[in-house]
């Protein structure tokens, strides 16, 4: 993949950190979210951006993944958690702001 891929990946996951660490400091100080699904999807971004860490050329769980199921198709696993991000995105929005 380009340079700039991978320099899009490092912003899209360095937003979803603040986004961590604002929510997490909003729930400290007593912003309890309306709907309690709204940390199922916070709890679920980082744990893409956990997967996307990995799957970085050079990384652990790429290696892995290349020793088990051979070559694996990495523009479509990057598609798939990128648009999982985003909809994770999407739905903490809405559940945070409209109440949904």
């Amino acid at each position: 993949m380009p340079d700039t891929f991978w320099k899009y990946e490092a912003y899209l996951q360095i937003n979803t950190l603040l986004l961590a660490v604002f929510g997490t400091t909003l729930y400290l100080m007593g912003g309890r979210p309306k709907v309690e699904w709204h940390l199922l999807y916070g709890a679920m971004a980082l744990l893409t951006v956990m997967a996307q860490r990995g799957l970085r050329p050079g990384r652990q769980l790429r290696q892995v993944l290349a020793e088990d199921y051979g070559r694996f198709h990495e523009v479509w696993i990057y598609f798939g958690l990128n648009l999982f991000l985003w909809a994770m995105y999407g739905r903490g929005l809405t559940t945070g702001f409209f109440g949904f």
